[in-house]
């Protein structure tokens, strides 16, 4: 009964550490609850406090790893240089490093896509400019477009915003003389 009652708390409470918007404090509040209930059916105090201490590990792990998923490139960058110093709760340095080799993985893969994209955008200005040297104006719909998927890709984004910054100039300055 007590194994069940452990099993369903420590299910619970994992599943609520990835939830948006919640704490390690909500998550220490919902653990001493569980330990209560588990001491109520007879567990000693040594029982619940390892029970605690397993299931606070895990929560912060599933909790640091769902605020890496969700994060920006840059805080995933920073988030990565911590693990290189700084165990994760319940964990060796040498654990915390396996666990940040596998989330380097998913880092360099969302990198990789966030280049793409703005290599994408760029060959797309480059594209317009020519034909702002043909003679052609580019839409101000398309500009649009462009410099809302520069600013979505954050810091990676910077050589993006500055191709179509000089498109812009270089489509007003065409404007007037034309």
């Amino acid at each position: 009964k007590r194994a069940d009652a452990a099993e369903r708390g420590s299910k619970s409470i994992l599943e609520s550490a990835i939830l948006p918007g919640m704490t390690m404090e909500e998550i220490n509040k919902k653990i001493a609850a569980e330990a209560e209930l588990l001491i109520g059916l007879g567990s000693t105090e040594k029982d619940a406090a390892a029970f605690s201490e397993s299931v606070y590990n895990a929560a912060y792990k599933e909790k640091m790893v769902y605020e890496f998923n969700v994060a920006s490139l840059e805080e995933k960058q920073e988030m990565l240089t911590i693990m290189e110093t700084q165990p994760l709760p319940g964990m060796t340095l040498s654990q915390t490093q396996g666990i940040r080799k596998s989330l380097k993985a998913d880092y360099n893969s969302a990198l990789a896509v966030t280049k793409g994209e703005n290599n994408a955008v760029v060959s797309e200005v480059a594209e317009l400019e020519r034909i702002l040297a043909l003679g052609g104006m580019p839409s101000e719909k398309q500009i649009a477009t462009l410099r809302q998927r520069a600013d979505a890709l954050g810091d990676q984004g910077a050589a993006a915003r500055l191709a179509i910054a000089d498109l812009e100039f270089n489509a007003e300055n065409a404007s007037v003389y034309r």
